[in-house]
């Protein structure tokens, strides 16, 4: 793995990850990976089943592995293959319930991006179901969900979110450390965006039109109002990027957008419809994903999208060649390095302004009425009331993580500027 990586990157990821992203990368995977003792591959599958890439390891099937990882492999395998019915059932109630309040919606990610973006819909992680509906409509969505048993999460600040709060029903289950549990009930997030410029900072007119070219598309049974397979594409490209501005890491979404692009590279008909319906400006985006797709799984770019990267400012196009591979190393190290490539996006100097202050000023205070629960508890928070000297303990802490995270960023940045003037 480590002839992939640069240098910077090298000491950032633990050998366990930087085996998952080896026998991961779709031009040259590392099919041999049985020389890991059993504690590298404990800590091997408890990464990957948090950052979603347990199914795709075991879909490989050309990888060499010790016989009990196997086992273990296909154990989630048949789980969410089980786990399958769960989600069929869930969202036929969903939709009959909606349906019959007149909420009209569209299915967002999930099992939509079956069979493009994988083979099979249960060959996918999933834990919550994501609908799309207007502003006008999302009130009356959400207490249509609500009567057939669903609560709103109020513990949660949902502000910056493009989904009203994450809506659970929960009933008797417990974590029991499966994350392909069959019986694992899904939340429902209902969107009302499909793009955040309030978050973004970046305004697309172009990805809210998605919603006024839905279909209607079988898939396993199911009648699910989908959008059209070019925006689909854009949605998913744009999620990546808005993540990475967030400075988060959509590892399996690259990964799904690698085998996509990978699948339709020839597809000619295909990218000469995406080229039509989206314009330049949408395009010059989502091949930021593209790129950073095959920079992390290393898979083909169409020549369609070859053409736009070619077009890229050369501020973007130096970002990716410094940062590319920065989705890998955000679960290991806290970065801002997306910053960068924020700012080369932005065009007005006051959104400029705006980024720097979220980036490098405090946007809140620390909250001591939240105590974080780990996923074993079931992901929830529950409030707990804290003395002041903890509280004053724990912001200091933050401040200096916070200025020690400042310091790398704005030294990153400016190794970046400096090159970029230089060439």
């Amino acid at each position: 793995m480590a002839r992939r990586m640069k240098p910077s990157t090298r000491h950032v990821i633990p050998p366990e990850a930087a085996a998952v992203f080896a026998a991961l990368h779709r031009r040259n995977p590392a099919e041999d990976l049985r020389a890991l003792n059993d504690r590298q591959w404990d800590r091997l599958l408890r990464f990957a089943d948090l950052a979603h890439l347990t199914l795709p390891l075991a879909r490989a099937h050309s990888l060499k592995l010790p016989e009990w990882v196997k086992e273990r492999l296909n154990t989630n395998l048949r789980d969410n293959r089980s786990r399958f019915d769960l989600i069929r059932d869930t969202y036929n109630e969903a939709d009959t319930s909606l349906r019959k309040a007149g909420v009209d919606f569209v299915v967002i990610k999930g099992f939509t991006l079956s069979p493009a973006f994988v083979e099979f819909p249960w060959l996918r992680q999933q834990s919550d179901l994501d609908l799309y509906c207007t502003v006008d409509q999302l009130a009356q969505a959400q207490s249509t969900l609500v009567s057939i048993g669903y609560l709103p999460n109020t513990t949660l600040d949902f502000r910056k979110a493009d989904h009203a709060p994450t809506l659970y029903r929960l009933g008797n289950w417990a974590w029991s450390g499966n994350a392909f549990d069959p019986q694992m009930p899904l939340s429902i997030e209902l969107h009302f965006s499909l793009w955040n410029e309030k978050v973004t900072l970046l305004p697309d007119d172009e990805v809210p039109g998605f919603y006024q070219r839905r279909r209607l598309r079988n898939i396993e049974g199911m009648h699910v109002p989908v959008l059209e397979d070019v925006d689909i594409l854009g949605h998913l490209s744009m999620h990546i990027l808005r993540d990475l501005l967030a400075y988060g890491t959509p590892l399996h979404h690259l990964y799904e957008l690698a085998e996509f692009l990978d699948r339709t590279a020839a597809f000619e008909d295909f990218w000469f419809a995406w080229q039509v319906r989206h314009s330049d400006a949408l395009r010059a985006k989502e091949v930021i994903a593209f790129d950073l797709a095959r920079r992390c799984f290393g898979c083909l770019i169409p020549q369609a999208a070859v053409e736009d990267l070619g077009k890229l400012p050369r501020e973007q196009s130096s970002w990716l060649e410094r940062f590319g591979q920065l989705p890998m190393e955000i679960p290991f190290r806290e970065s801002k390095d997306a910053v960068w490539l924020h700012w080369s996006l932005l065009k007005q100097g006051c959104n400029r302004k705006t980024l720097i202050r979220r980036a490098f000023f405090p946007n809140h205070l620390p909250d001591p009425d939240f105590e974080p629960i780990l996923l074993e508890k079931q992901m929830s928070r529950e409030r707990t009331r804290k003395s002041l000297l903890p509280v004053l303990a724990y912001s200091c802490r933050r401040l200096i993580n916070y200025s020690r995270l400042n310091l790398r960023t704005l030294f990153h940045g400016a190794i970046w500027f400096f090159r970029l003037r230089s060439s």
